[in-house]
């Protein structure tokens, strides 16, 4: 039984031996010299000296010596490194990826939307509709495809909406037509005045200097309205 008992542990303790990360390499601990780090190790990938300590950092962890002696360590096991690595490869590989599909996305959408584009500017249809109708399609359109320029279509057709809605400039023979009425209409109330209101010399007064000056005006400008050409 004890014989039994002896090869089992015996058996145990090998395979952990050869198992455990730990103890299936050589191993660095507190007090082993620094040329035992170098044999294990190799050379540091860095060093940071502060006083008479000495940083080194490998890609498993760092060791600090001090007097040639390691006062602490903190290294990964070549598995646990490995690991490591694997991640950090994994991760690059899927950032990579991501890139390319957004890379060959954007081309994609690049294509499209410049044959959609294509496809419109030569549609008769389509040109003959409202400027207000063609403005909200590639308004639409822009939002669709951002990375297609669309914006010199967008600012011409807002430039000829915005020409719609400005009222339209009136002749010079409607701004005199409309300078007649106005004058006649002022002469009018003084008129109707003078017939209403009983006044004294000085309102007398004043009312004709008023009419004779609005007479004056409107023949100067009914004849400029004579001698203009007919629209």
């Amino acid at each position: 039984m004890k014989a039994y008992i002896y090869k089992f542990f015996l058996a145990t303790t090998i395979l952990f031996a050869i198992t455990s990360p730990c103890l299936a390499e050589d191993t660095i601990v507190l007090g082993d010299t620094s040329d035992k780090v170098l044999s294990i190790l190799g050379k540091p990938r860095g060093k940071m000296k502060r006083g008479k300590t000495e940083y080194w950092s490998y890609p498993r962890g760092v060791v600090r010596i001090a007097e040639n002696k390691v006062t602490y360590l903190n290294i990964k096991s070549k598995q646990e490194a490995r690991k490591k690595e694997t991640r950090r490869l994994a991760i690059i590989k899927s950032r990579a990826d991501a890139s390319r599909k957004a890379a060959e996305k954007r081309e994609k959408q690049l294509k499209e939307g410049a044959a959609a584009r294509n496809v419109k500017l030569k549609d008769e249809e389509f040109q003959n509709l409202p400027p207000a109708e063609q403005l909200e399609f590639w308004t639409g359109f822009q939002k669709t495809y951002p990375e297609t320029n669309v914006s010199g279509i967008i600012e011409k057709l807002q430039k000829i909406i915005n020409k719609a809605d400005e009222p339209e400039e009136k002749s010079e023979r409607e701004i005199l037509l409309e300078t007649i009425e106005s004058k006649q209409s002022e002469l009018d109330e003084w008129i109707q005045k003078a017939k209403t209101i009983s006044a004294g010399r000085t309102w007398a007064r004043k009312y004709h200097l008023a009419r004779n000056e609005l007479e004056g005006e409107l023949v100067v400008l009914r004849k400029k309205l004579s001698e203009m050409p007919k629209e």
